[in-house]
Formats: C-alpha cells, sequence, structure tokens
C-alpha cells in the first residue's frame, strides 16, 4: 500500500510540472509491481506511470538547467539554484551563522542551496602563471577549486560572505575569486547577496569590504545585486544569534 501511495505522489507531482511543459506530452510507461498476498504467493499488478518528455538536447543531465518552473498557489514562481560561499576560516563563526540562516529561508522557499565552507577546501592562491589561458580554462593546481569554480558557474544565485579583516574581506574568501580567472567570463548572469560581519558597530567600517564583493561583482557580465546583510558588533563566535541581522538574513534568503 507503501508504494501504492508513493505512485500516486509522484503522478501528482508530474502533473504540478505540467504547466511548465506545456509543449511536451504526457506519456504511460507500463511496469509491473510485484506484492506478497502471503509468505507462499506471489501476484502481479501491472501500474502504468504517467511521465513527462522533453527532448534530449534541451535537458542537462536529465532535467533542466538553472531555473526550473513550478506553479504554486496559481502563480509561477521559480526555483534557483543558490550557491553560497562562507568565508569564514571559524566555522560556526558569525558570518557563517548568518549563510545558515540565509540557506534555512532559501530552502524553505524550495531552492537549491549549496554552502561552501571555503576555509575546509584546498585552494591555493593564484600563482599568475597563465597556464588556464593556453589550457581552454584548466588551472595549473590539482586542488578543490575546480569544484568550486563549476559550482559557481551553474548557480544562478551567489552568496558572498567573510568576516571584515583589515576593512578586506579574509583570504580564504579572496583565493577564491581570484582563482575564477581560469574561466571568468564563463560565470555571468548571476545574483549577488553579501554577507559581512565585524566587531564595529558602524557599517561604515564595512564599506571596503563591501567595495571588494562588488569590485569582483562588476567583473561579471550581467550581474545584479541584490542584497546586503550587515552583523555589525560581533566579535566573539555566536554573539550574532542574538542581533536582528539572523532574521535578515532568513527573510532575505527566504525571498531569493
Amino acid at each position: 500500500m507503501g508504494r501504492i501511495t508513493r505512485m500516486a505522489r509522484y503522478r501528482a507531482v508530474c502533473l504540478v510540472y505540467r504547466p511548465y511543459y506545456l509543449e511536451f506530452p504526457l506519456v504511460s510507461i507500463p511496469f509491473q509491481r510485484k506484492i506478497h498476498s502471503d509468505k507462499d504467493n506471489m501476484t502481479t499488478l501491472p501500474i502504468r506511470a504517467t511521465m513527462l518528455t522533453k527532448p534530449k538536447a534541451q535537458l542537462t543531465n536529465g532535467l533542466p538547467s538553472l531555473a526550473t518552473t513550478i506553479k504554486k498557489q496559481g502563480e509561477f514562481e521559480t526555483m534557483k539554484n543558490v550557491l553560497i560561499l562562507s568565508g569564514s576560516p571559524r566555522k560556526g563563526g558569525n558570518s557563517d551563522l548568518l549563510c545558515d540562516e540565509f540557506m534555512r529561508g532559501a530552502k524553505e522557499s524550495g531552492n537549491n542551496v549549496t554552502k561552501i565552507n571555503v576555509a575546509s577546501k584546498k585552494i591555493a592562491p593564484c600563482h599568475a602563471c597563465y597556464f588556464c589561458g593556453e589550457h581552454g580554462g584548466e588551472c595549473v593546481y590539482k586542488d578543490d577549486m575546480a569544484e568550486i569554480l563549476q559550482a559557481m558557474i551553474d548557480a544562478d544565485v551567489l552568496v558572498l560572505a567573510s568576516p571584515v579583516y583589515f576593512y578586506s574581506i579574509d583570504a580564504q574568501l579572496k583565493a577564491v575569486i581570484d582563482r575564477t580567472v581560469a574561466r571568468w567570463l564563463e560565470v555571468k548572469n548571476k545574483e549577488f547577496y553579501y554577507i559581512m560581519t565585524a566587531a564595529d558597530e558602524d557599517k561604515s567600517s564595512m564599506d571596503t569590504t563591501l567595495a571588494c564583493f562588488r569590485g569582483y561583482a562588476d567583473c561579471v557580465n550581467g550581474a545584479k545585486e541584490m542584497g546586503v546583510i550587515y552583523g555589525t558588533g560581533v566579535y566573539e563566535k555566536g554573539k550574532v544569534l542574538n542581533t536582528p541581522a539572523m532574521a535578515e538574513a532568513y527573510e532575505m534568503g527566504k525571498n531569493v
């Protein structure tokens, strides 16, 4: 009975996605399900599952690439691929906690969300050898950056987060930004959100950190700034939990 219920849910999901694929037919694929009526007898029931078809050329890994349109409460909404790059060298640090709240809100809205703690990854600084320019975007370093860069290219939304270090972003996140040079023209048409934390209560102390984020976005074709979160007056790990910035991060993520 449980399997039949799951099939009913699967059929319902197919029908929900139907408005996005109006130009593609519904097809029924027959298959068989075996059930045990008792220990000695087995009965085979035919079941037909309704599935959506789409030309292979228009699929990426069998699924729509980037945004997928779904129908909800009579309106069309967009499910986005959100990539959060948390630069904090402290896991569970203040900027990292704000990333978690942003992620919680974005997931609740039905988006695909990936968070990467870049400090935990092996990422060498750019050596300016321009090996990538002569080898189709391949970097001379064989580390974790290739995977991160591909995730940046595939994302609809980029969230860049860093504590303020000497009025700038931290070294871990800066290394990621510099290494995008290998395929920087492929990082395009992104929505940007910025998360910053600092011990100072004055937001102006974050101006040059924000300028670093915006400087990178200026190099991204089709970049659009969507929001900035300021976590001010936080130094000790976890202090941001009792600030309005947590709710701001959640709401901003929810409205991605």
